[in-house]
């Protein structure tokens, strides 16, 4: 660390001093590492991977020198950063030296030492005394130099009159350095086995003095951390300048944690002219940074020069912030030079330089180099209209192009290179109009070039222009007649490829399409495509095919019971042609539905029994069949047949069902015969007609579906009937058996049961009218040949507000009472029905709280209601029904006995008499409780009662059944005392004897004696407690 003072070196470490500013030697750092009691002497150095820009405030400068030092003792390399900080005009700089160990620590409890020394030949004197001082302010340890210290030992070097008296250097730190030296400059770097200094300095004699100063960061105990120490810088006049500098003691920061750079872009641009950069950013992003971090970048390759083009320094510093949102940061370590002359932009390659090296806090993003444009800011004029290649014909009229620059005073020039085409081979300013010109059979092209100049000539803009010819199209019908729409005959070079869409006729033929024999296009094309790059005259010729057409006869005949012997076959106009006619049981062909593709053809008739001569009909013909409906008898008529029917024994349907029908007939519903006791099952029904059947047989149905054919005979089918029994209970409880019965059976139908309710009768449904009535309906039973049909056996709900119904009788239930001494609340009902909603206020009784009902009920199938307080309820939504005893449960009341003493001045001597009671407890004796009070006598207790009602007479006992919370208040009587004199005879005495009260006014005369003065009573008082008079 260099210092220059009067355009001199403040120190410097050599044996001799030069006369010259450039001299540039000072302070040099050094580093050892120590663990626990293991020491290495081994010395290491500070790799300083980049500096900071100086950032300016004010007075004050700062920059930043970041790099590593790698261990002695282990592999772990430590990052170093020193903050360097001056303000002008102080005599001194301050250094933060700033240690971190890395993010994977290898070995824990690791020390740095780092030590400062050099020669203290301090402005050309090579001669000055050792200074250490030592306070709150922390420890400097240098050399001085007073005022008459005399001429320089060092004359013969010619430093005479050029040395600085006085003048002082030395290290200031917060607490104080490890070690310390100052003393003759060739043992300055002296350790011992635990790498101190010597701890000496030298006061007393001018010496070719050296200073060095040791300090430490460390133990690190754990990865990422950072510690820090500050040490002035000092560079003075008087040897006490710097006692009393304030040294503050930083703050370690907390861990970081790693953060990931990128540029924001691949590539930047700066226009040229001196300034930093305002364009070039980085994002940091990722991790929470604890303490400023300084990341190196590189510049090199490219076109531009540094130091011509550009300057930087390769550090830039990261502040300290949370980077889990990503943020950004334009670099202010790099500036843009300026130059005057017309120069193409120059650019070179920004690097973030691996941050693992000199920072493991930093990581390279996926963007780690980016393109750095220097734009050359001479006016160079660009072109601003939009060109664009163009093609034209000839002799179309070419309209004039106006040319624009982003300087609007910029000259625009531009060239031609084919003035074939009808343009100049140049110009000045706007194109002008001109006519398309193409004398030859293939196009020509011209390239445009347009340039725009002003202090320096722009980037020239091209453009090509073409113009085709024209060439013909001639057909050859080869015997056809031209297409109704005629098809294009000349072309454009550049209109192609062009599409021939418009096809020829010929009675007989079909066209294949078009052949060109100068194209080599032998296979037949429709349509036919001139192709891309055709340059000449050409022909086309209509192709025929091979022959006659050969057509197609195709059936369509739906599947199902149509039978078609026919098959789908080709003809053509040459042929002798038969069609035979379809058949379905059941129908007589009427004829077919021909479609003829070929409109000019003669129609085909008649439609049945098909067939036709040569010559006579051409075209794709389509025979087709509709199946035979309701709505569509066009091709078929149905034939008629007869039903009969067989009963079985049964009755025919109140609705006859139809005895004639045929195959178009709608499905027919038959509809069924009745026979008591049995359920008709469907019919069995036959065809007759064995040649022609469509359903031979068809068991158990009801149904003859549409399309059946042939004379058919029904026979009815039966079953015996089982019906069913249902319940509707509408919560009544009942087995629900039997389900069902047989007309033939003995049944029997038990009574249903509801709480409070006695049953009277079912409501019986049957949904057979005609069986018998079922009664009574109670206990019911019914046996063979009675009642058929399906029963609902119904019991109704009675109804919810009470009473009953014709199906139920409501039962009343009683309500039993035992209170055990209490009475009766406001509500005690004796009676309840399960329809009620039913309320029992709480008994009361004097001394005791009502604690619960208990509850018994005669019926051991009912819930029981739930005590309540202040009231128990219960009602229909609850279930409970039989005849119920309320008993009450009783807790005896706790009171509280206050006792007062009566009076402000009266009080106790005891408390034996209880503080609280119950009911139980009395009768209770009180005792007095040893009260007192001056002039007075206790008597008895007056005693009253919280509860309403309750009279206590006074006196020394708390009645039997006495309940409430007691106030007891102890009555007094005022004391009566005497006052007797004794007095000789010889003595006047205006008092006589008399009584008196604690609450008397007493006044005692004094008696007289001749010859004396009286001078006071002898006082006797029976109560040793009374004050005395």
């Amino acid at each position: 660390m260099a210092v220059y003072r009067d355009d001199r070196a403040q120190y410097y470490p050599g044996n001799d001093w030069s006369d010259v500013s450039s001299r540039n030697s000072g302070v040099s750092l050094r580093f050892r590492f120590s663990n626990g009691g293991n020491y290495s002497s081994t010395p290491a150095s500070l790799q300083v991977c980049s500096t900071t820009p100086v950032v300016q405030t004010g007075n004050t400068y700062k920059t930043s020198i970041s790099g590593y030092v790698n261990s002695t003792l282990s592999d772990d390399r430590f990052f170093v950063t020193l903050d360097v900080t001056y303000t002008n005009p102080n005599n001194y700089f301050m250094i933060d030296y700033i240690v971190r160990s890395p993010r994977t620590l290898s070995a824990t409890g690791q020390t740095v030492h780092m030590y400062l020394d050099h020669d203290a030949m301090i402005l050309g004197c090579d001669a000055s005394t050792g200074y250490m001082s030592s306070n709150s302010t922390g420890q400097f340890v240098g050399d001085y130099r007073p005022v008459n210290c005399g001429n320089c030992p060092n004359a013969n070097l010619d430093n005479i009159g050029k040395y600085k008296n006085p003048s002082s250097h030395g290290f200031k730190t917060n607490g104080s350095f490890r070690s310390y030296y100052t003393g003759a400059y060739n043992a300055r770097n002296g350790i011992n086995g635990t790498l101190e200094l010597s701890n000496t300095y030298n006061s007393t004699s001018f010496i070719d003095d050296g200073i060095a100063v040791e300090f430490t960061a460390g133990p690190f105990t754990q990865p990422n951390q950072t510690l820090i120490r500050s040490v002035a810088h000092c560079y003075g006049n008087d040897k006490t300048e710097f006692d009393n500098l304030v040294i503050n003691v930083p703050a370690a920061p907390a861990a970081s944690t790693p953060v990931t750079l990128d540029f924001t872009s691949a590539e930047f641009s700066e226009i040229e002219g001196e300034h930093t950069v305002q364009n070039v950013k980085i994002t940091v992003s990722g991790g929470i940074l604890a303490s400023d971090q300084v990341c190196s970048f590189t510049m090199s390759g490219g076109t531009a020069a540094e130091n011509t083009d550009y300057t930087y320094v390769r550090g830039f510093t990261i502040p300290a912030g949370n980077y889990t949102t990503p943020q950004e940061f334009v670099l202010n370590n790099i500036t843009i030079k300026d130059n005057s002359v017309c120069n193409d932009n120059k650019w070179t390659n920004l690097t973030i330089e691996p941050p693992s090296t000199c920072n493991d806090m930093l990581m390279l993003g996926t963007q780690s180099s980016a393109k750095i444009t220097i734009k050359d800011d001479e006016l160079r004029p660009e072109i601003t209209t939009f060109l664009q290649d163009t093609v034209y014909n000839t002799g179309e009229v070419v309209s004039s192009l106006s040319l624009t620059s982003d300087i609007a005073d910029a000259t625009i020039t531009w060239t031609n290179s084919n003035p074939a085409i009808g343009l100049a081979a140049s110009g000045t300013g706007a194109i002008p109009s001109f006519t398309a010109t193409n004398t030859s059979a293939d196009p020509i092209t011209a390239i445009i070039t347009v340039t725009a100049s002003k202090e320096c000539t722009g980037t020239s803009r091209t453009f090509i222009i073409t113009v085709n010819s024209k060439l013909n199209i001639t057909y050859d019908y080869n015997g056809g007649v031209a297409p109704a729409t005629a098809n294009p005959t000349e072309f454009f070079v550049a209109e192609l490829p062009m599409n021939i869409m418009n096809a020829p006729t010929r009675t007989g033929y079909t066209f294949a399409g078009w052949t060109c024999p100068a194209l080599s296009a032998t296979t037949p094309q429709n349509p036919f495509i001139i192709p891309t790059g055709t340059a000449q005259h050409i022909t086309l010729v209509a192709d025929w095919g091979s022959g006659a057409n050969v057509y197609d006869i195709i059936f369509n005949v739906p599947v199902g019971n149509i039978s078609n012997p026919n098959s789908d076959r080709t003809y053509t106009y040459e042929d002798n042609v038969r069609i035979y006619d379809p058949s379905i049981p059941g129908y007589t062909f009427k004829g077919w539905t021909i479609e003829n593709d070929s409109v000019s053809s003669p129609p085909i008739d008649p439609k049945t029994n098909v067939s036709w001569n040569p010559h006579t009909v051409y075209g794709n013909l389509t025979f087709s069949v509709t199946a035979p409906s309701p709505t569509d008898t066009t091709c078929w008529s149905p034939n008629k047949y007869t039903i009969t029917y067989d009963y079985d024994g049964g009755v025919a349907p109140a609705i006859p069902n139809p005895y004639t029908y045929d195959a178009l007939t709608p499905t027919i519903h038959l509809n069924a015969p009745t026979r008591n006791g049995y359920t008709f099952k469907g019919w069995t029904i036959t065809n007759s007609d064995s040649d022609d059947i469509a359903v031979a047989l068809l068991s158990f149905t009801q149904v003859i579906p549409t399309g059946t054919h042939g004379n058919l005979l029904c026979k009815a089918n039966w079953e015996e009937n089982r019906y069913n029994i249902s319940y509707v209970l509408n919560g009544a409880s009942h087995p629900q058996t039997p389900t069902s019965y047989l007309f033939t059976d003995w049944t029997m139908i038990e009574d249903p049961t509801l709480a409070g309710y006695t049953f009277k009768g079912w409501t019986i449904e049957n949904d057979s009218a005609s069986s018998l009535v079922i009664t009574p309906t109670t206990n019911v039973t019914f046996g063979p040949g009675t009642v058929f049909g399906n029963l609902t056996f119904t019991v109704p709900a009675p109804p919810e507000d009470g009473g009953g119904n014709d199906n139920w009788e409501q039962i009343t239930y009683t309500i039993t009472y035992n209170l055990n001494g209490g009475t009766h609340g406001e509500v005690h009902p004796d009676t309840y029905e399960v329809t009620d909603n039913v309320s029992i206020s709480i008994p009361t009784k004097s001394g005791y709280t009502f604690e619960r009902w208990e509850i018994e009920s005669d019926s051991t199938s009912s819930p029981l209601p739930t005590s309540g307080n202040p009231t128990t309820t219960f009602g229909p939504s609850n279930g409970i029904y039989g005849n119920l005893t309320f008993t009450a449960i009783w807790t005896t009341d706790a009171y509280t006995i206050t006792y007062n003493p009566g009076a402000a001045d009266a009080s106790f001597t005891n408390t034996t008499n209880p503080g609280a009671y119950n009911i139980e407890d009395t009768p209770i004796t009180l005792t007095d409780m040893g009260a007192k009070r001056n002039g007075y006598s206790f008597t008895e207790w007056s005693i009253t009662s919280s509860e309403a009602g309750v009279t206590i007479p006074n006196g020394m006992t708390i009645p039997a059944g006495t309940h409430g919370n007691l106030t007891s208040t102890a009555q007094w009587i005022i004391n009566q005392y005497n006052i007797t004199f004794s007095v000789p005879d010889c003595v006047n005495n205006p008092n006589s004897n008399r009584s008196y009260t604690y609450d008397d006014d007493v006044t005692i005369a004094n008696p007289t004696a001749p010859g004396y003065t009286f001078t006071g009573w002898t006082i006797v008082n029976d109560s040793v407690s009374s004050p005395a008079i």
